[in-house]
């Protein structure tokens, strides 16, 4: 069965930012994020990640992250598996579970 984990992102480099698209804001967050997009990239891959979406909040300044996976155990296996990709995700970017 499905698992979705959706959050709130905000920017720990330019908290102040306004930004455009949801492009320009992981733009942003480059490099320190590549890791965790490689990771999930590999997860889509073998079907373990089945959909992710970034929308730009009507501020402007943050994000509405969706990712869904397979199950909670493809979650799991995620966050073990990648912990030091998200770990440096984590030193440009909040991620606030909502």
């Amino acid at each position: 069965m499905p698992f979705e984990k959706t959050y709130t992102v905000t920017s720990t480099r330019f908290p102040e930012k306004v930004y455009a698209s949801a492009d320009e804001f992981w733009a942003d967050c480059e490099p320190e994020v590549s890791n965790a997009a490689l990771a999930n990239a590999a997860f889509k891959a073998d079907g373990r990640i089945l959909e992710t979406s970034s929308t730009l909040n009507a501020d402007g300044l943050s994000l509405t992250y969706v990712k869904t996976y397979f199950d909670e155990e493809s979650y799991n296996e995620h966050l073990a598996d990648h912990a030091a990709a998200i770990t440096e995700n984590l030193t440009v970017c909040n991620f606030t579970e909502i």
